[in-house]
C-alpha cells in the first residue's frame, strides 16, 4: 500500500471461527464479531489515536463471514471506532491463489487449454508424524496444538492429501457445494 513508516501488527486468534464455518454452525457470524470488536478494542486501548488501516483475515476460511465483518465495521464506524477512511480487509485465499498461478507458470505446469479438464483437488491434513499428544484419536489436530502453534516453526505440521469423495466422505462434499459452489462443479466432473 506504499507505506513508508513502521507497521504496528496486533495479532488477533480467532479460536473456534474456522470449525464454525466449516461445519455451517449458524454461531460463525457472531464469533468474526466479537473477535473483530475485540481486536479493535485492543487497538484503541494500545493506539487510540492511530487508525487502524487494514486487518488481514489469517485463514482462507474467514473470507466465508465476509458480509458479517463488514457489517461489524460498518457498526464500529457509527461507535467512532479508529479505522482509516481507506480501511480493508486483507484476503489470503487471493494472494495465496496468485502465488500458486505465478508458480506453475514459472514451473510450466499451468494449463494452458480453454476447455475444462478433469480437477484434482488437495487438501492439508494433520501430518500422522506428529507426537500423539498433538492428534486426536481420529489423526486431526487437536485444538490446544492447532492454535498453540509457534508462527516461527519449519515443523511440517499439514500435509496434502488428493481430495476425493472416498476420503472426505459425503458431507464434506456437501459443505464444500455450499461454501464454494464453482469449485464443487469442477470437483465433481
Amino acid at each position: 500500500r506504499g507505506v513508508k513508516a513502521d507497521v504496528r501488527v496486533v495479532g488477533q486468534g480467532c479460536a473456534g471461527l474456522a470449525d464454525a464455518i466449516e461445519c455451517g454452525s449458524p454461531a460463525a457470524d457472531a464469533i468474526a464479531k466479537s473477535n473483530l470488536v475485540a481486536l479493535v478494542e485492543r487497538h484503541r486501548a494500545s493506539a487510540p489515536a492511530v487508525p487502524m488501516k487494514a486487518i488481514i483475515l489469517g485463514c482462507t476460511h474467514f473470507p466465508f463471514v465476509q458480509d458479517a465483518l463488514n457489517q461489524t465495521v460498518a457498526e464500529l464506524r457509527a461507535k467512532g471506532a479508529p479505522l482509516a477512511a481507506d480501511f480493508r480487509f486483507v484476503d489470503p485465499a487471493f494472494y495465496t491463489a496468485a502465488e500458486c498461478h505465478r508458480l506453475l507458470r514459472e514451473t510450466g505446469r499451468l494449463s494452458t487449454t480453454a476447455k475444462p479438464g478433469a480437477s484434482m483437488a488437495f487438501l492439508s491434513v494433520a501430518n500422522p508424524s506428529l507426537p500423539p499428544a498433538c492428534l486426536t484419536p481420529d489423526g486431526q489436530l487437536t485444538r490446544a496444538f492447532k492454535y498453540g502453534r509457534d508462527t516461527g516453526s519449519n515443523a511440517v505440521t499439514t500435509k496434502p492429501v488428493p481430495f476425493t469423495r472416498e476420503r472426505f466422505g459425503d458431507d464434506v462434499f456437501k459443505n464444500i457445494g455450499r461454501l464454494l459452489p464453482r469449485s464443487a462443479s469442477l470437483l465433481s466432473r
